[in-house]
């Protein structure tokens, strides 16, 4: 009797009350795991450990992770794509005792064509104070070679950029760093651009 009586109940339960009980139980309801605040802010700091890694007394890059530090939420996906490139050229560059200089050098000018490739069409804050503190840091391991950023200059310079076929002077974005040698001043890669 006591079971019949609980069934009862239960059907004298109105609509109401159990689309409540759904809606609690509701997992798209559910709040999430991390704030975005914290997303990001962990995002800055893995990005700033990994800048500490390609030179820990720059200060341009402390101050550039505190600028995308304070954009928040936007800037989370460039963050990520920062990420990504700035762990692939610290892979690179580690390998600096292993091989030969030269091969480095193409292994290094892979890694930030990869970058640049990430960075097309991104709003990328300080873009050619960026572009030019990564040459100088990548400069850092060669003694032969000098990389040259692309977007060093607002005009296409044929001494550095690859110029053929190309019907503007102005330069909207990089695709790809210049290196030279450093005793001879022969450019050995030409950077690649995209006119405007």
């Amino acid at each position: 009797m006591a079971l019949s009586r609980k069934v009862k109940r239960s059907d004298r339960q109105s609509p109401d009350s159990s689309s409540e009980q759904e809606k609690a139980v509701d997992p798209s309801e559910d709040q999430p795991i991390q704030s975005t605040e914290k997303v990001h802010e962990s995002l800055v700091t893995e990005l700033q450990a990994t800048f500490e890694v390609l030179d820990d007394q720059n200060s341009f890059f402390s101050e550039y992770s505190i600028q995308l530090k304070s954009k928040e939420q936007e800037a989370e996906i460039l963050i990520c794509v920062l990420l990504s490139a700035m762990k692939h050229l610290v892979f690179v560059l580690n390998k600096a005792k292993s091989i030969r200089e030269e091969e480095l050098m193409v292994a290094v000018h892979d890694s930030l064509s990869f970058m640049l490739f990430l960075f097309s069409g991104a709003d990328v804050p300080s873009r050619r104070s960026f572009l030019n503190e990564i040459a100088d840091v990548v400069n850092d391991h060669f003694s032969n070679f000098r990389f040259i950023s692309p977007e060093q200059t607002v005009l296409i310079d044929p001494r550095i950029h690859q110029a053929e076929g190309i019907s503007s002077q102005e330069i909207l974005e990089g695709k790809t760093y210049a290196v030279i040698h450093n005793e001879t001043l022969k450019t050995i890669k030409y950077a690649e651009i995209i006119e405007k």
